[in-house]
């Protein structure tokens, strides 16, 4: 070969060495050697595509979005950024964000996002929690527990005024049934009613009878029977009085009134009812 031959070759090779040059200054600002403007797809790809005299040490490659360099070589590709892996267990608290006391890390935002720092009043109106002394005052105000299951305090008495209000305060709330609280609404009265019309037998005074609510009245024969939902108040008297028009009559107990009274916690049993055929008044009277 020639001076001059070989100087022309040497010419040829530095023209295509600066021509890849500037393909890799003029692609992505010298940051990626794309095909054009898409990745290449595998590093066969770019071996096959990209001619040897264009490709220069520790040129970038990308590669599927991949930054991958080539190596001395100008064969091979090697990852351009090692992978970086956090161990397990490796960050503590003390590298979060510092956050201000009594708050607490979690989102409130709608959807899906980094978890966020909230103070502990924000987490319990999200919860709906009611402070303890709002509990507290209610229940000391309101649910006053004395005699058992009277919801009333001795000192706010019985009257029906005071009932009706502490049956409302506890209206849906489950600290009484409903069968509680009819006998709430119960306590007050002691002397309860109860009338039947003329008749010539106890099962037929039954139509037409008046009496409390939520009570069962029941023949068997003579004898009365009385179902209430006083659950367990003892009877301490009854008077039964006849009626004719506008005058009444107190009958003589164990004798014309009744030959006997019988009495469960639930119920009473009235033996021998007045056979008389006017109309009858009870008056039950509980302890």
């Amino acid at each position: 070969m020639t001076n001059t031959e070989r100087l022309l070759l040497e010419a040829q090779e530095s023209v295509a060495r600066l021509d890849a040059w500037m393909q890799y200054l003029m692609t992505s600002a010298g940051i990626y050697y794309l095909n054009g403007s898409v990745p290449y797809t595998s590093e066969s790809n770019f071996i096959s595509l990209v001619p040897l005299a264009n490709r220069t040490p520790y040129m970038t490659v990308n590669i599927n979005g991949s930054d991958y360099q080539l190596q001395p070589d100008l064969l091979t590709l090697s990852p351009k950024y090692e992978a970086l892996t956090i161990g397990d267990g490796s960050i503590g608290l003390s590298k979060l964000a510092n956050m201000p006391t009594g708050n607490i890390y979690y989102r409130k935002s709608i959807g899906t996002g980094p978890p966020e720092v909230q103070t502990l009043a924000t987490l319990k109106t999200d919860l709906g929690i009611v402070p303890a002394s709002d509990i507290a005052s209610a229940i000391s105000d309101k649910v006053t527990v004395v005699e058992g299951y009277r919801l009333i305090s001795t000192a706010e008495g019985l009257s029906i005024a005071t009932i009706s209000n502490k049956i409302d305060a506890v209206e849906g709330s489950g600290l009484i049934s409903d069968t509680e609280k009819t006998r709430l609404a119960l306590i007050k009265q002691s002397d309860f009613i109860i009338t039947l019309p003329a008749a010539g037998s106890v099962a037929e005074r039954l139509s037409g009878a008046t009496y409390p609510t939520g009570w069962v009245l029941t023949a068997s024969s003579t004898n009365l029977i009385i179902t209430h939902t006083l659950g367990g108040e003892q009877l301490s008297g009854i008077t039964i009085k006849e009626v004719d028009g506008s005058i009444s009559r107190v009958c003589v107990p164990f004798d014309e009134a009744y030959t006997g009274i019988t009495e469960n916690g639930t119920s009473i049993t009235i033996e021998g009812l007045n056979p008389t055929a006017l109309a009858l008044t009870l008056i039950l009277t509980f302890a």
